[in-house]
């Protein structure tokens, strides 16, 4: 399928799905996390429609229209996803013509989302697809939608959960019924084994037992704790050096793929070992392939909960507030997700509204939240900017082996020595991510495209050697070749 025919087949999908939230929107008890989609679905909607203009216009060029491509298949997988529940949704209504509020309907949308998985809570649907078509806001036409995207993802996010992560556990229980309006609880059917309510108490049963419970949200939900952290031990900005330096990663999306591809980089991913150690002289481009490297592994990893990224930029301009405990406090905060439980030392501290946390008691919760993954990828870019690279490697010598570990640095043997690799694979200015960079931004600059047009005319090669020129005199400064180009 093309990707104009890509891009129409998502609308429909969203259009679909609008359409059956209009007949659900109004129904008693309607999570807040529906609501919010329902919302978000014109935003959608439009940007795609934008998409499939931009990829029909004859002045947006190939590399924009890949780009566009790229993001657009992905909405269209998510997008499918959402319009297959709420057609789930909307064949229970159907069934059920007395269904006048949510808990007549919501068995149905637990069994959709148990068979398509837990990452298919419509909440993550809808952020994923909003997410993707953030990636878009560096082009000038989605500029306008760029900042309600943001918006609209930073409001899904603080969404309490349309199901709670114990109601889609499908070890032996199974929802019977929900207690009445005014009653004290939920009642559960088991087959034979061990049920743990909110508090961590277990129930044991014979098949056919019955057990009611108290009906009562999950307080410590990742978000929840995080909040906490946010106001004990303050995290430092982590979000948006990434945002920046992706914008050229997604306007040039073949760059970093000799590294992306690399035996190195692909064996240090699925976990064959821990350590890579990435070294690179100034302006080889490094933060540019840190941001990359995050963001292939956040797209590889987005339908495994059980895999995840965490990342910190140093830089030499923030080393007095980029100290040891703040730093890990930030990575912390990175592992708090409410599709992943919190772990019972970070539950035991929030519950007990801990007013101040030092760095041992960091370490030990970022310890113990490590521990509630399969493998968690933590990605450091510039290490030898750290105003105390031994300290910080000392404190990551005691996290868990689940942490898999990817830093960066100028040469430095001392820190290469303490940091103790498994393997190391240095990072070198690349030709073809030049090339790449350099054909984008011509085509970008009229000013640029229009005296290389006027010169091939009369030398075919003109560009070929312009761009063979710059490569070789850049004489590996990634960083500097970027920087004067955008001045032009």
């Amino acid at each position: 399928m093309d990707p104009i025919s890509i891009t129409a087949a998502a609308v429909a999908f969203i259009q679909s799905v609008s359409a059956i939230y209009k007949t659900i929107e109004n129904l008693k008890g309607v999570p807040n996390a529906f609501k919010e989609v329902g919302q978000n679905l014109g935003l959608v909607k439009e940007t795609l429609e934008l998409a499939g203009t931009q990829l029909q216009e004859t002045t947006v060029n190939e590399s924009t229209k890949k780009a566009i491509a790229d993001v657009v298949v992905g909405c269209k997988k998510k997008a499918e996803k959402l319009d297959t529940i709420f057609k789930e949704i909307d064949k229970g209504k159907k069934n059920d013509e007395n269904a006048k509020d949510w808990s007549a309907l919501v068995n149905v949308y637990r069994a959709a989302v148990l068979r398509l998985g837990k990452p298919s809570r419509v909440e993550n649907l809808m952020q994923g697809i909003l997410s993707r078509l953030n990636l878009l806001a560096t082009h000038q036409a989605f500029r306008k939608e760029g900042k309600k995207l943001e918006n609209a993802i930073e409001k899904l996010s603080r969404v309490e959960p349309s199901l709670q992560d114990w109601e889609l556990d499908q070890s032996g229980v199974r929802f019977s019924q929900e207690i009445a309006e005014g009653g004290t609880g939920n009642q559960f059917s088991t087959q034979s084994g061990t049920m743990k309510n909110h508090f961590g108490h277990e129930f044991h049963s014979q098949a056919g037992m019955n057990f009611e419970t108290i009906h009562l949200h999950s307080t410590f939900t990742g978000l929840y704790c995080a909040k906490w952290l946010k106001a004990s031990s303050p995290p430092l900005s982590f979000e948006q050096k990434q945002l920046v330096t992706n914008q050229i990663t997604v306007t040039v999306p073949r760059t970093g793929k000799w590294f992306l591809d690399s035996q190195n980089f692909t064996q240090w991913r699925e976990g064959k070992f821990r350590k890579l150690w990435c070294p690179g002289i100034h302006g080889a481009g490094k933060t540019v392939l840190t941001s990359i490297v995050i963001r292939h592994l956040q797209t590889h990893f987005a339908e495994y909960k059980q895999v995840t990224c965490i990342y910190f930029y140093f830089e030499h301009k923030e080393r007095k507030i980029q100290v040891l405990k703040p730093i890990f406090s930030t990575l912390l905060i990175q592992l708090l997700r409410d599709d992943i439980d919190v772990s019972a030392e970070i539950k035991r501290r929030c519950k007990n509204k801990q007013e101040f946390c030092d760095m041992s008691d960091i370490l030990e919760m970022l310890t113990s939240q490590l521990k509630q993954f399969h493998r968690v990828l933590m990605v450091i870019d510039a290490l030898d900017e750290c105003a105390d690279a031994n300290g910080f490697l000392k404190a990551c010598e005691k996290l868990p082996e689940e942490v898999h570990m990817l830093f960066t640095s100028r040469p430095d043997r001392t820190l290469a020595r303490a940091f103790n690799a498994d393997r190391e694979y240095e990072i070198s200015p690349n030709d073809d991510d030049m090339r790449e960079y350099l054909k984008f931004s011509f085509r970008e600059n009229h000013k640029l495209q229009k005296m290389v047009d006027r010169e091939q005319r009369n030398d075919p090669t003109f560009q070929d050697r312009v761009l063979d020129t710059i490569v070789e005199k850049s004489r590996g400064m990634q960083v500097l070749l970027i920087q004067d180009i955008e001045t032009c």
